[in-house]
């Protein structure tokens, strides 16, 4: 417990007519179960982000493999080991916006795509007279 729930704890057992004994006994007793009910629901938060992520339309389903390694692409070239370990540590990545965020990151920084004329035809190859005057040859 922080500062804050210490006081109000101690503020209940006053109020409750507890000796120091008797607070201090319970106190041991709850707090354990307080820290494992936080972390329980700390893991349900987190699993239920997984379960939005891999669900999600745009980034789950079949493409989700492909679209969490453009997020790490992004998270690599971006990220400090700070920020990583933020993420590691919060479970922050694993939310479904954190992760569109970086596939969106990732994409944009994507290498580009050669574009040719006549939309990656292959043209036949013109000698100097064709291309000097194309509209004279056939």
């Amino acid at each position: 417990m922080d500062d804050a729930g210490i006081a109000a704890f101690a503020e209940f057992a006053k109020g409750q007519n507890l000796t120091q004994e008797a607070a201090q006994s319970m106190l041991a007793t709850l707090a354990p179960a307080m820290a494992k009910r936080a972390q329980d629901q700390v893991a349900a938060v987190h699993a239920q982000w997984l379960a939005d992520t891999k669900a999600d339309k745009e980034i789950g389903g079949d493409k989700l493999d492909e679209n969490l390694a453009v997020a790490k692409k992004a998270r690599d070239a971006f990220a400090t080991e700070g920020f990583r370990d933020f993420l590691e540590q919060t479970k922050l990545g694993d939310h479904p916006e954190m992760a569109r965020f970086l596939i969106r990151v990732g994409r944009a920084m994507s290498e580009d795509s050669l574009v040719t004329p006549g939309g990656g035809k292959k043209t036949p190859e013109m000698s100097a007279a064709q291309r000097m005057y194309p509209n004279m040859n056939p």
